[in-house]
């Protein structure tokens, strides 16, 4: 509330107009828009009739003889009139007012964000002055996840404020793998994120519910649930195939083309180094080699070895 004191209004039965030897705001002749302003007439005649005007832009909300209620929700520069009637004569009483534009400032509703996200609010500058719950000034903020904000914004002595409120969506999501990758025996594991609507597999970009390795390395993904909030990982797919060694039970070194070295398989490549020795049933080492090169052709000695059954080391 602002009260305007008119003094000039004597009673006296001629007519007499005083514009601002005494009139004046009592406190702040600025005021706000949409304050409540009240003036009064000091002193006033018991037998005045005071009539109340104004310039367009201010509301007269109530009014007597003696005091008026008004307000105004447009910045501007207004005057105010008190006609008063003595039964003598008419005097006219004016004053100033000055009203300063309410900064406008909103925050928005409270919301919630995804983990790592932000929410970027500009508010209208127009020369204000702001101040943020953590001390902050500028008009432009990051607001985090599982906070609570407040501004204060001014122009002029006119003030006002907002507050906001940010939860932290929880994760729902999460990296489910099942089974494990041997290609020789074309075992590979299926992978899916759970609780996800859609899932890119990286790093050959590949957009599908559940994914499939077929080969050993790293790989990640990237996933959205129905929140909008995403997730990413990254995981490393190994080939679990048991180490283990094949060798034939028999071959036919007779140089007809079919069968006639023993070879040996190996079922990971992760061997790289090893010994295949070949001895007689009487213990003697008729074949040394190096184990991923092995090509045994059935002699010894460049002669051949008799067919028989041969220990394998």
């Amino acid at each position: 509330w602002y009260t305007l004191s008119l003094h000039d209004a004597l009673p006296i039965c001629f007519v007499q107009t005083y514009f601002s030897t005494y009139t004046s705001l009592q406190g702040n002749s600025k005021v706000c828009a949409d304050s409540i302003i009240q003036m009064q007439l000091l002193p006033v005649a018991d037998t005045a009739i005071v009539t109340w005007t104004a310039d367009p832009g201010v509301q007269i909300l109530n009014s007597t003889d003696k005091t008026c209620t008004l307000t105004s929700s447009v910045p501007g520069i207004y005057i105010v009139n008190a006609i008063i009637q003595y039964p003598c004569g008419t005097d006219i009483l004016s004053d100033t007012l000055f009203i300063n534009e309410l900064p406008l400032v909103d925050l928005g509703s409270d919301t919630s964000l995804c983990e790592g996200q932000t929410l970027t609010v500009t508010l209208a500058n127009n020369n204000y002055n702001f101040l943020w719950s953590d001390g902050d000034i500028s008009p432009t903020k990051d607001l985090q996840a599982d906070q609570t904000y407040s501004v204060t914004v001014s122009n002029q002595g006119c003030e006002a404020s907002d507050e906001i409120s940010i939860d932290l969506l929880p994760q729902k999501m999460s990296l489910l793998k099942t089974g494990s990758l041997c290609d020789l025996y074309n075992q590979f594991p299926e992978c899916s994120v759970t609780n996800a609507i859609t899932v890119n597999w990286f790093p050959d970009n590949i957009v599908q519910s559940v994914f499939s390795p077929q080969e050993s390395g790293y790989y990640w993904f990237i996933a959205e649930d129905d929140s909008g909030c995403t997730y990413t990982d990254t995981l490393f797919i190994k080939d679990e195939c048991p180490v283990s060694v094949y060798i034939p039970s028999a071959f036919t070194p007779d140089n007809d083309g079919v069968n006639d070295y023993l070879i040996t398989f190996l079922s990971r490549p992760e061997i790289t180094e090893g010994t295949l020795q070949i001895f007689n049933r009487y213990g003697q080492n008729i074949y040394s080699a190096d184990l991923i090169n092995a090509n045994w052709d059935g002699t010894f000695n460049n002669n051949n070895c008799p067919e028989d059954r041969k220990s394998v080391v």
